[in-house]
């Protein structure tokens, strides 16, 4: 493997990156191997006939599952899955359970294809207006500094505040319920998230990982939180530095402003920066928009092993 002989050992890719252009997950994983890479994170856009094809790949020992990305199969009647489609902190109870059982059967899958993690979605506040990407186009309009970011901001922070309480709860009977029933061999990897009206912020995060840190661990997403850090949420790598500890995996990919999903090297993340957190060995995931370039990706690789990524 010339294109990138050195990273297939040692990264994998999300399959964000190529899912919805192929039927067949043989295709699908033959693309992502023609790269170097014979590791996957499946994500929630894996169909049950695509899942299939990857198990036998997986059992021939042609590719490698390290992780999959809840829900994964795309849950039954639904044509193009989303890691939101049951809230696992939804106040409605008959969603609340159908996102248990289906993070339960991801579970099952992530056990029978060997992997690791199971990376989860952990839910939502719901706000009555979409502040962020307010915000997102004040900070493309270099306007961060002013009285009218400071103030959209504000009211965004306490509507969520005000809502919180409740989802919080019913995400923890969520996890108290899907905990108790993990096989050994699994963990869970708990996502920061793009969006600040979603579960967890860095405060929940702390808290969730104190309580399931035995079947748990963080899932530190790049371009999220380069998100947020770049709306002046938190400062710049306060996720990282405090949720190192618990690490179990990484989403790498790069970012400009709120523009997430690049190419590493396309963007202006500090990846150098994570380096001495990933001593430990965690899952390293690639996840890429699907318009991602090939050789963009190639060129990636590179550039993760030049500053001692992978």
């Amino acid at each position: 493997m010339d294109k990138s002989r050195n990273s297939s050992g040692k990264i994998a890719l999300s399959t964000s990156w190529n899912a919805g252009r192929h039927d067949s997950g043989q295709k699908l994983a033959e693309e992502i191997s023609g790269l170097g890479v014979n590791q996957l994170e499946l994500n929630y856009h894996i169909s049950k006939d695509q899942l299939a094809d990857i198990l036998a790949l997986r059992e021939k020992g042609i590719i490698k599952v390290r992780s999959l990305h809840n829900f994964c199969p795309v849950p039954d009647g639904l044509k193009n899955g989303k890691g939101d489609d049951y809230l696992l902190s939804s106040l409605k109870e008959g969603e609340r359970l159908q996102a248990v059982e289906y993070t339960l059967q991801t579970i099952k899958w992530a056990k029978r294809l060997g992997a690791e993690v199971v990376v989860l979605h952990l839910g939502q506040v719901n706000l009555k207006k979409d502040f962020q990407h307010y915000l997102a186009k004040l900070l493309a309009e270099g306007k961060k500094d002013t009285g009218d970011f400071q103030s959209t901001f504000e009211r965004m922070k306490k509507e969520r505040a005000g809502l919180i309480k409740p989802h919080f709860e019913a995400l923890k009977r969520s996890l108290d319920q899907i905990t108790k029933a993990m096989p050994a061999g699994i963990k869970l990897g708990f996502e920061n998230r793009y969006y600040y009206h979603e579960i967890p912020l860095l405060e929940e995060l702390e808290e969730l990982l104190e309580r399931y840190g035995s079947v748990a661990g963080y899932w530190h997403d790049t371009g999220h939180a380069h998100t947020l850090e770049s709306l002046s949420f938190y400062p710049r790598n306060e996720f990282i530095k405090r949720l190192g500890r618990y690490l179990i995996g990484i989403h790498l990919h790069d970012a400009v402003n709120t523009d997430d999903h690049l190419a590493p090297g396309r963007g202006v993340i500090d990846f150098a920066y994570l380096a001495p957190y990933l001593k430990n060995d965690p899952v390293k995931v690639m996840e890429l928009k699907p318009g991602v370039k090939k050789e963009e990706i190639i060129e990636g690789l590179k550039y993760l092993e030049s500053v001692k990524i992978i």
